[in-house]
């Protein structure tokens, strides 16, 4: 992803250290991660493994966080799986996920914009 010749990165499995930070730094890459604590990352998990959780759990799972948080979902990175294992896929709930969102008064932007406001 590309803004302001910027280049923005998620590293493979959301894992990364110092060193990762610095080699993304040194060849011009912004290095970003999902918010902790929401818990929409949890759907690649497949059944049958100790992390799964069942997609209307985890919808529920981020609207109780939105709920509860001091700032809600305001400035959160969502992480959600377009592609798993799993038989229970997220997707199918995206559109009522957002759509729940938009009216507790939500928008979507893209990360490159939502990362761009603490540049200005």
């Amino acid at each position: 992803m590309r803004s302001d010749g910027l280049i923005y990165f998620i590293p493979p499995y959301e894992w990364y250290n110092s060193q990762h930070s610095a080699w993304a730094r040194e060849m011009g890459l912004l290095l970003f991660n999902f918010t902790p604590g929401i818990g929409s990352h949890r759907d690649w998990a497949p059944e049958g493994h100790a992390a799964f959780r069942p997609s209307e759990q985890i919808m529920q799972d981020i609207l109780t966080f939105e709920e509860t948080d001091d700032y809600g979902l305001n400035g959160a990175l969502m992480l959600l799986h377009l592609g798993s294992q799993r038989e229970d896929k997220m997707p199918r709930l995206l559109e009522p996920l957002m759509e729940e969102l938009e009216a507790r008064g939500y928008r979507f932007v893209r990360v490159d914009e939502l990362l761009a406001v603490g540049r200005r």
